[in-house]
Parts: C-alpha cells; sequence; structure tokens
C-alpha cells in the first residue's frame, strides 16, 4: 500500500477490522485489503483486549504499512465496541468493516468506491461469499448478473426473513456495508454495544429510520467465513429478548406510517425473533430435564410450534410425555 494519505487510484475509505482472538486470521483479513485493486485511505485494527498474540500480529501489520492504525480496548466489549472505536477516529469519507476472520475479494472496494460515486447513496451493501466450514464455497443470495439496485427499508426487511435454509443460515442482516461517515454522524448512529450477537441488524434498521439511500449489488465480493464456534452461534433467549425489544421500540418510529409495507415486515421480524426466543427458552429446559418449566415456554408463542415439535419428537421423547401428561392434568 501508499505510505499514508490518499494517492490517485486509491479511495476515501477507511477500514475497520475489529479482532477478538484473531491471531490465525488477521493477517489474511488485512492482506484481502491491502490487495485491493483500489486500495481505502485507512485501515483500522480494534483490538478487543484478545488473550492471543493477535496485538502482535497487529503491531508488526503496522510497522510494514504506514496506512494501518491500531486501537487495544482495555476491556474485551464484543463487535459494537470494536467497529464504534473505529468509527470514533475514522477520518475517511467512507466507512466500511471486515471481521477479522473474513477477507475481501480484490476488486471490492474498487466496486462499491464506483456506485459511492456515481450514486446518492448512505450506505451501499454487496452479497456475501460463503466459505469456511461448509461443502463448497457459495453466494448467500442470488447473483441474478451482479446488478446495482436501490434497496428499501421493506425490502431489506424481508430479505432478513429467510431464515435457515439448507445450506446455511441467511439474512441481510450479514451484509458488510459501506456507509457515508458524514450520515452516521449527522444522525449520531452507532453500534448498540449492548449486543455481541445481532447488533447488525439493529444498526441498519436505525440506517433506514433515519432515512438512508440504500444501494446494493448482488455480487458476491465479501467472503464470509462461517466456522464452529463463532458469535453468530452463541444465540441465546436472552440475545433474542433484547433484539426484540429494540425492533419494537422501532415500530414507533413515524417513519412507518408512510411505509406500510415496511411496518409489516418489521412486525413479521420481530414476530420471529420472539419465535426464536421462546424456542431458546424451551430448548434449555428440554436440555436441563426440567419438563415444567419447558411446559411453560411451548404455551408463551404458538408460532414456536413447529420448531418446538421437532425438538421434542425428534430427540427428547420421554420429555414429551411428560410435558404432555402436565398438560393434560
Amino acid at each position: 500500500m501508499h505510505s499514508g494519505g490518499l494517492s490517485v487510484g486509491d479511495c476515501d475509505v477507511s477500514v475497520i477490522i475489529p479482532a477478538f482472538n484473531a491471531e490465525d486470521f488477521l493477517e489474511q483479513a488485512v492482506s484481502s485489503v491491502q490487495g485491493q485493486s483500489r486500495v481505502p485511505r485507512e485501515i483500522i485494527i480494534v483490538d478487543d483486549a484478545s488473550t492471543d498474540r493477535t496485538g502482535e500480529v497487529a503491531r508488526r501489520l503496522a510497522a510494514e504499512d504506514a496506512c494501518i492504525r491500531i486501537l487495544f480496548l482495555a476491556h474485551n466489549g464484543g463487535p459494537s465496541a470494536g467497529r464504534n472505536a473505529g468509527l470514533g477516529v475514522a477520518k475517511s469519507e467512507w466507512v466500511t468493516f471486515l471481521d477479522a476472520d473474513d477477507v475481501y475479494h480484490t476488486g471490492r472496494l474498487d466496486t462499491l468506491w464506483q456506485i459511492a460515486r456515481t450514486s446518492r447513496s448512505d450506505v451501499i451493501t454487496d452479497n456475501l461469499e460463503v466459505f469456511g466450514d461448509v461443502a463448497d464455497p457459495a453466494p448467500m443470495f442470488p447473483v441474478d448478473g451482479g446488478d446495482t439496485r436501490e434497496l428499501t427499508f421493506s425490502q431489506f426487511l424481508q430479505g432478513c426473513l429467510y431464515g435457515r435454509t439448507a445450506s446455511g443460515r441467511r439474512s441481510y442482516a450479514f451484509l458488510k456495508p459501506m456507509v457515508r461517515r458524514g450520515f452516521i454522524e449527522a444522525n449520531g448512529l452507532r453500534y448498540d454495544e449492548d449486543l455481541r450477537v445481532g447488533e447488525d441488524l439493529i444498526f441498519y434498521v436505525h440506517c433506514f429510520l433515519a432515512g438512508a439511500r440504500w444501494a446494493h449489488t448482488t455480487r458476491p465480493l465479501y467472503r464470509y467465513r462461517v466456522r464452529s464456534g463463532s458469535l453468530v452461534e452463541a444465540w441465546s433467549p436472552d440475545t433474542s429478548a433484547k433484539i426484540g425489544r429494540r425492533l419494537q421500540a422501532g415500530l414507533a418510529d413515524r417513519l412507518l406510517s408512510s411505509d406500510p409495507d415496511a411496518r409489516r415486515a418489521l412486525e413479521r421480524l420481530r414476530g420471529l425473533v420472539r419465535r426464536d426466543e421462546v424456542y431458546g427458552q424451551f430448548r434449555q429446559a428440554v436440555l436441563a430435564g426440567n419438563s415444567r418449566q419447558a411446559s411453560r415456554a411451548l404455551t408463551r408463542d404458538p408460532r414456536a410450534s413447529y420448531l418446538l415439535a421437532k425438538e421434542l419428537f425428534l430427540r427428547s421423547p420421554r420429555i414429551v410425555g411428560r410435558i404432555l401428561a402436565q398438560r393434560a392434568g
């Protein structure tokens, strides 16, 4: 990369990389940014109080490239804290994000930068190529010729309703945006640091509620690594409850009175999150052998019934009898 500042052929973008115990992946992630056909103004690595050699790797990379800045957080705060710390020091017109175990395709920043220069968008996203603990790398969403189109609030929310498929979980909430920094600052937008999972979804909802103009290309330019033990697998009933409360608060926004499609989609998404919360409570009770608590969870949300039935009859037939007996009594 260049030695600092913005040179001809570069783009006015800050790439923020939150990293926690990412010593095995960080160098590959940074290299994928350095190897872009159009390089960014700066790379900001945020070490989220790692306990492995992540900080060492980051220091070595920064010593080799003047465009790399490192922030060290005193306490582990999760992805939201890392992204917010990066946003607090970013200098570029645009900011984008890269999880420390993911990578960019070579032309990603060039493609998003060209969209930024030729549109009036505040947020730009691309498709994801899923790789890692999957059979074969594949786009998360249909490529559809790689077209670029405006993404409305209701379309975004509909894209969050895919749920789990045979090839894994699909949701627009996994998209990694490039966002105009002026739009972020003008609207006081930050990631919710009380969420370690689902924080992207809430941030994107707030972007739309702030009036974001959103462009989306179906080209899969962000390589999204699936691996066991990732934060996405750390979903819990408490997480679902927090996300549900934030979506419920969003439903009160006046914007939705003029966008009934978005309101219906947000209500449906809120319902699915509520279903996941109840399902998680039920599953925890089943795994703990607490049939009484499982029975109470079963009555809380009928929409969770098909998930509950699958868990019951396939994995816990003895619990089934005990729950049914209690409900009959």
